[in-house]
């Protein structure tokens, strides 16, 4: 798929009642030692099937392609490192990006989101099971931690 299509099935998301949020601090990627921040240009709620799940668009540092699109899971509501550890290894498997990162910035809170690219318009329902996918077992390794520490 071209970039021409991507931005349509994009325009057509947004058309969908998505509800757009402030501005937001850039969020930083590292590539062959190198650290570039990319500028956050919108975050929008998917509607009422997709609880907890968000469209991230986000300027590109490069030149091609200008914007680049993120569906995005939030696993936890407060992050920690901990949390992080628990996650880390089917982010690895699965090419999903970990942040840490404040969906209100009115408030302290950090959560913990679970990124995936979006480059093909019919990747958009795979990359949607495999993140619901994740925070069920996410939400499955945290029960087991908890049932460990049961006194």
């Amino acid at each position: 798929m071209t970039d021409h299509t991507l931005r349509n099935f994009i325009k057509e998301l947004e058309k969908k009642k998505l509800t757009s949020h402030r501005k937001f601090p850039a969020i930083s990627e590292i590539i062959d030692d190198k650290q570039y921040q990319l500028k956050v240009k919108g975050i929008y709620t998917l509607s009422a099937p997709h609880d907890h799940i968000y469209l991230f668009i986000i300027r590109n540092y490069n030149k091609n392609p200008k914007k680049r699109y993120f569906l995005c899971s939030s696993l936890a509501s407060v992050s920690s490192d901990l949390l992080v550890l628990v996650a880390k290894d089917f982010a690895l498997q699965h090419d999903i990006k970990l942040i840490q990162y404040s969906l209100n910035p009115n408030l302290l809170r950090l959560n913990l989101l679970a990124l995936k690219e979006i480059t093909i318009p019919k990747d958009f329902s795979q990359i949607l099971s495999l993140l619901r996918e994740y925070k069920s077992i996410f939400k499955i390794r945290l029960r087991k931690i908890n049932d460990l520490t049961q006194l």
